[in-house]
């Protein structure tokens, strides 16, 4: 009996503690999905509000994003979620407070200030939701993968919505939305009420489904829902004809492939280039002529 204990003593002794950052992560609760339902609301309601840039629609978004600041601060001081980030998205949101700065500078000079406050606010609200896209990854177990995956998900739907005015334009269930918005242009621009708008939130989505539809470790479906959203993102920018859109998606795609970490050349010996690799020229049997290569 007490070699038993003993032995229970020495294997409790043994037993590695599980690191502060999985407790603390454990223990945030339903705080990271509500900061997140939340984050996904404002997303999606600017986007349907024709970006939220006129009154009153950019108010209410600002000061809701404002609202969700402050619960998301008091939080945070009560350990129910955790801000903590890398130094390159530590270094892009330090541009993006001086462009800020700068932006609030230019209201001295500005012949048009009171456009130049909206303006202002308005960027201290991406200030703020990038703040809490930070925070809420920094939440979650594989935060910044739920956080990628969750605005691909909102820009398919986007996409689907823009694409519906050109398959089904009569479509209108029970009043709720109306689909027949190319009725005045043939560019796709709805909902945000401008094509390059429509475009460039496209192609800030497709370098996130086309590295979900490439991990192998994701789960197929997954991967072929991500597939899936690319096609759907790259014809909604064909169909937007926004050069802007195109050289964004073509700049976001390769700098995609540049950075990608698992990026190599494949050798002719790999699996999955042997089927295509080169064949050895073999020399010609004796007696026999080779055969010349004819000019097409």
């Amino acid at each position: 009996m007490r070699a038993v204990q003993e032995a229970s003593t020495t294997e409790t002794a043994v037993l590695p503690a599980a690191p502060p950052a999985a407790h603390a992560r454990a223990s945030f609760g339903r705080a990271p999905l509500a900061l997140g339902a939340a984050l996904a609301a404002a997303v999606a309601y600017a986007a349907f509000a024709s970006g939220a840039i006129s009154l009153p629609q950019s108010v209410r978004l600002e000061v809701g994003v404002a609202v969700i600041t402050a619960l998301t601060i008091i939080l945070v001081a009560a350990g129910k979620l955790r801000f903590a980030a890398f130094s390159p998205a530590i270094r892009g949101t330090a541009l993006l407070v001086a462009f800020t700065l700068w932006m609030g500078l230019s209201i001295d000079w500005s012949t048009a200030p009171d456009l130049g406050w909206e303006e202002l606010n308005r960027t201290i609200a991406y200030v703020l939701v990038l703040a809490l896209g930070i925070t809420l990854a920094a939440s979650m177990r594989r935060g910044l993968t739920v956080v990628a995956l969750g605005f691909l998900v909102i820009a398919g739907v986007i996409a689907l919505y823009a694409l519906g005015g050109k398959a089904f334009p009569s479509l209108s269930p029970l009043g709720i939305f109306d689909l027949n918005h190319t009725q005045t242009f043939a560019r796709l621009r709805a909902p945000f009420g401008y094509w390059n708008a429509l475009a460039l939130f496209c192609a800030l989505a497709a370098p996130i489904a086309l590295r979900v539809a490439a991990d192998r470790g994701m789960m197929r479906l997954l991967r072929f829902v991500a597939l899936t959203i690319l096609v759907l993102l790259f014809v909604t920018i064909a169909l937007t004809y926004s050069r802007g859109g195109a050289l964004a998606l073509f700049v976001a795609i390769g700098t995609l492939l540049a950075a990608f970490p698992g990026r190599r050349r494949r050798r002719p010996t790999d699996p999955v280039s042997a089927p295509i690799a080169v064949p050895e020229r073999r020399a010609p049997a004796e007696g026999r002529k080779e055969p010349e290569l004819e000019h097409v």
